[in-house]
C-alpha cells in the first residue's frame, strides 16, 4: 500500500485535533501501528499542535484564584454564596472558557491552514518539477527524431550508394568490415563499423577517399564508435574507400602499412 497519499490526505492533522470521525479515528490507530512512517508523522503533527497551544495559552486574570478562594470560604462558613459576587465568578468563568474556545479554534484553524499551504506548496513543487522534466524529455526526444529524419532521408535518397570496406592483408583482425554509405549530392558519408576492434592506445581510424588515383582525407572517426557517424564529404567521383590507424588528431598522409580495410567502388 502507498501510504503517502494518507499521510498528505489532512486526517492526521484532524485526528491531532479530535475532528476525526470514530470510524477515521479507528483506521488512524491502525495504519499507525503498521506504518512507521505513519506514526512518526502523526506525532510531528500533535508536537506541533501542543508547542502552539502552549504558545498561545490565555492566562486567567490575577486575582481569579483569590476571588474563588473567597467564595469558597464564604460558601462553607455561611452556605451561601453573595449573588453579586456569584455573577462576578460567572462572568468571569464565561470569558474564560470564551478565551479558551478561540485558542482551540484559532489554533485548528492555523493548523489546518500551516498543511494546507505547506502540501500546496509542495504540489507546485512538484509540478514545476514534472514540467521542466518533460521539457528535457521532449527536447531530448526531439534531437532524436530530427537525427532519425536525417538518417532515413539520407538512407533513401536516390543518390545515395553503399560500398563494404573489407580486412586487407595489414588488417589486425582478418574478418574485419566496415559499411560505407555515401552522397556526393547531399556531401555526406555515413560510416558504419560491422566487425572491427577498437583502436590502440592514442590512435583513431581515418576515412580516405582515392579520387585519380590518390588519397584524399575524409575524416577521422571517433575513438569510440561501435555504431555508425556521420561524416561531411567534400569529393566526387570516388574510386576507392580505405581505412588506417593514424594517431590521435589523424594525419594529412595515409599510413599504408597502418591500413585495415579498402573497398573499390
Amino acid at each position: 500500500m502507498d501510504i503517502k497519499p494518507f499521510i498528505s490526505s489532512g486526517i492526521l492533522e484532524q485526528y491531532a485535533m479530535g475532528l476525526c470521525t470514530p470510524a477515521e479515528q479507528c483506521r488512524v490507530e491502525t495504519l499507525t501501528d503498521f506504518y512507521p512512517e505513519v506514526k512518526d508523522e502523526l506525532q510531528k503533527i500533535m508536537q506541533t499542535v501542543e508547542t502552539y497551544g502552549q504558545l498561545n495559552a490565555v492566562e486567567p486574570p490575577a486575582d481569579l484564584k483569590q476571588k474563588i478562594a473567597y467564595n469558597i470560604f464564604k460558601a462553607n462558613s455561611n452556605g451561601v454564596i453573595n449573588v453579586s459576587e456569584k455573577k462576578q465568578t460567572q462572568v468571569i468563568s464565561f470569558y474564560t472558557y470564551m478565551a479558551a474556545a478561540a485558542s482551540v479554534a484559532l489554533l485548528i484553524s492555523t493548523v489546518a491552514l500551516y498543511f494546507m499551504l505547506s502540501d500546496s506548496e509542495k504540489r507546485v513543487k512538484d509540478l514545476a518539477d514534472a514540467n521542466e522534466k518533460l521539457q528535457t524529455n521532449t527536447a531530448e526526444y526531439k534531437t532524436q527524431m530530427d537525427a532519425l529524419t536525417a538518417d532515413i532521408a539520407f538512407h533513401t535518397h536516390i543518390e545515395t550508394k553503399r560500398l563494404v570496406l573489407n580486412a586487407v592483408k595489414t588488417s589486425p583482425t582478418a574478418d574485419a568490415k566496415i559499411m560505407v554509405c555515401w552522397n556526393e549530392q547531399m556531401k555526406m558519408v555515413c560510416v558504419e563499423m560491422i566487425n572491427m576492434p577498437a583502436p590502440p592506445q592514442g590512435k583513431q581510424y581515418q576515412l580516405w577517399v582515392i579520387v585519380d588515383g590518390k588519397p584524399v582525407d575524409a575524416g577521422v572517426m571517433p575513438v569510440d564508435l561501435t555504431g555508425k557517424a556521420m561524416m561531411p564529404l567534400e569529393v566526387k567521383d570516388a574510386q576507392a574507400f580505405a581505412v588506417t590507424i593514424e594517431n590521435i588528431g589523424g594525419s594529412k598522409n595515409p599510413s599504408l602499412e597502418q591500413m585495415v580495410v579498402m573497398g573499390k567502388v
